[in-house]
């Protein structure tokens, strides 16, 4: 059996146009995906501006967006993040997440989710306000589903680096506090895991009292550091289908090239797995020409771990250019331009 898999658009930096959003309708449905979900972290009207209202176009840009993965038949999702509102949780502030609610409920998205991760969460009682807004939202949603997402989303020690220490017993107590019915979202050891040991995940669920919704950070490349980096290779094999109640996966900011791992998740889940397989494959169904294919498969390695700071980017320009188009072509020649070079002032707007 397949988990409930789908993908979340919550990356920083660069983002998708809403074409690219809309093509993702066909290609989800086309490769047995439940789900996607609206939340990239560029969208101030859902992040550090969340009490205002979008402006017209952008409103009407997500109604048809909406619309688009009705037809298809994949589920949408959005994703709040009350950027900081848990530092001053009054009357002013419910009012605010009721409205925001209830303006949300007008897309009718399948999933609601809330959001809390990146920002501050040296709070006391952190988990006490952070379910508090999460049932005030529940209560006051229409969709079918709700996942909160917890300040500190991972044991990884670079969370409390950031953002400040968790209060004591934080994650249990979240999990003691919010009603069951509510997923939780977790990105395993790190933030950005490689493996998703079964132990772990049992231990993360006795935490949280329910199995973790689980955020993948692969093959997401945001950051000043992973955007000089192209995520092509195959998902891992994971037999994690019955340890977790949900798998969403974050992906690149280039949004073609991610359907190269993406194409592999499904198969990733069986116990005969062929990684080099399903890469290939994913080529096929791309039809990528066979010269750019054979480049990929070359430069697979020299993308993924070496990256812009290590490759001689003007050789492998010439070498990309030399190739037929393709929206795997220009997407590689925009990386290796810089144009997807990481804006950290993206982080505070």
């Amino acid at each position: 059996m397949q988990p409930y898999t789908g993908i979340i658009e919550g990356f920083f930096g660069r983002e998708w146009t809403w074409t690219d959003r809309a093509d993702y309708g066909t290609f989800l449905a086309e490769n047995d995906f439940d789900f996607y979900i609206y939340a990239p972290k560029g969208d101030r009207f859902l992040r550090h501006d969340w009490v205002l209202d979008w402006p017209q176009e952008t409103w009407e840009e997500l109604v048809r967006l909406r619309e688009r993965y009705s037809e298809q038949g994949v589920q949408f999702g959005i994703g709040l993040s009350p950027f900081d509102v848990q530092q001053n949780y009054d009357s002013a502030a419910r009012s605010a997440l009721l409205a925001k609610t209830k303006k949300l409920n007008q897309l009718k998205p399948d999933l609601l989710c809330v959001l809390f991760d990146d920002m501050k969460g040296n709070i006391s009682d952190l988990a006490q306000i952070q379910a508090d807004m999460s049932h005030l939202i529940a209560d006051a949603a229409d969709s079918e589903r709700l996942v909160v997402c917890p300040s500190y989303y991972s044991d990884d020690p670079v969370l409390e680096k950031v953002f400040g220490n968790a209060p004591t017993d934080y994650l249990e107590d979240l999990g003691r506090l919010l009603d069951k019915r509510l997923d939780i979202f977790w990105t395993g050891p790190l933030v950005c895991s490689t493996d998703y040991p079964r132990d772990h995940l049992e231990n993360v669920r006795q935490r949280l009292q329910r199995k973790p919704f689980l955020w993948d950070n692969y093959p997401v490349n945001d950051g000043a550091k992973k955007c000089n980096h192209l995520h092509l290779k195959p998902f891992r094999s994971h037999d994690i289908t019955d340890l977790v109640s949900g798998h969403a996966i974050n992906p690149m900011n280039q949004p073609v090239l991610s359907r190269l791992s993406l194409h592999t998740v499904q198969a990733s889940h069986s116990k005969d797995y062929d990684a080099p397989l399903a890469f290939h494959e994913a080529l096929n169904k791309e039809k990528c020409p066979a010269p750019l294919a054979k480049a990929l498969a070359r430069d697979l390695e020299a993308f993924h771990e070496q990256g812009l700071l290590e490759i001689d980017s003007t050789q492998f320009i010439a070498d990309y250019q030399r190739l037929p188009e393709h929206p795997f072509r220009t997407e590689v020649l925009e990386w290796l331009q810089g144009m997807y070079e990481f804006d950290p002032a993206c982080l505070t707007d």
